[in-house]
């Protein structure tokens, strides 16, 4: 019982520590509609300034790995795979904002370094390490879904296949996005 009030508590923090990164980034937006366009690309937005956006980013997955570094109980093959999720995105992040800011498929990778991500690693961290143990397989391949799809997103950026970034994007929405994120 005490451990079915505790996960329920940890999904409750989760999901306000969710929002509360959310907010945090839309913020950063200024006034603009939340979704893309039916266009494919991202929302107009009163954006003053992108490198501040793209630093909110980059701090807030650093604090992501820090936490994982620092939860007792998580497996080596656990925090590698959330680290190299956290690589792929450092890297593929910052060049689709450089290169392609407008692109949905850049909305979608802020949305999942900014939210989604944080979100499901937070989610699995709040579980009881007993808890953990019987999702571990789970996490480890959703958390290697979005590895996948991430390093498929970094591969389109760099051979710049303009054609398939809204098919990504489009992707990416459908797979990660709940619409309140």
């Amino acid at each position: 019982m005490g451990t079915v009030i505790g996960s329920f508590i940890g999904g409750l923090l989760a999901i306000g520590a969710a929002v509360l990164i959310y907010k945090r980034i839309k913020g950063t937006q200024g006034q603009g509609s939340a979704a893309p366009s039916a266009a494919g690309t991202a929302p107009v937005t009163e954006t003053p300034d992108p490198a501040h956006e793209l630093a909110m980013l980059m701090r807030s997955l650093v604090q992501l790995n820090i936490l994982v570094r620092t939860t007792h109980g998580l497996s080596v093959e656990i925090i590698q795979l959330v680290e190299r999720v956290i690589d792929l995105l450092e890297n593929t992040t910052p060049q689709m904002m450089d290169r392609h800011p407008s692109e949905s498929l850049t909305y979608e990778l802020k949305r999942i370094a900014g939210a989604h991500l944080p979100q499901i690693v937070k989610e699995f961290i709040d579980l009881s390490e007993e808890s953990r143990k019987h999702h571990d397989a789970a996490f480890t391949t959703a958390i290697g879904d979005i590895r996948d799809q991430i390093q498929r997103a970094n591969d389109i950026v760099e051979h710049n296949e303009v054609a398939e970034f809204k098919v990504m994007a489009s992707f990416l929405k459908t797979k990660y996005s709940s619409g309140e994120l």
